[in-house]
């Protein structure tokens, strides 16, 4: 739908987001939250939270259940392998935004 808008501007906006290299990226966070048993949300709070730099994590969520899973993130520790999985990703895919 956006993708064939005629408005340039936005198109190139959807393609800094969607893109071979973030649908590629997604597809292994899938997979590393499939592994570890957990949601690609419950693995992407959970990353964030790992690092003690990260001051806040901000979420969004329209359904009780979604805020429900966004909160047991805080009881996840993520596997030394799925951090290496993450890692993984980030070098095989430095920068997924088009560039």
């Amino acid at each position: 739908m956006y993708m064939n808008n005629e408005d340039t501007r936005l198109r190139y906006m959807v393609y800094k987001f969607k893109n071979e290299k973030s649908l590629k990226a997604t597809q292994r966070y899938m997979q590393i939250a499939k592994d570890e048993g957990i949601s690609v949300t419950q693995l992407a709070l959970a990353w964030s939270l790992h690092f003690d730099f990260v001051p806040s994590t901000i979420v969004g969520a329209t359904k009780v259940e979604q805020i429900k899973e966004h909160l047991s993130a805080a009881d996840i520790t993520l596997s030394s392998d799925a951090m290496r999985a993450c890692d993984g990703v980030h070098e095989d895919i430095y920068h997924t935004m088009g560039v």
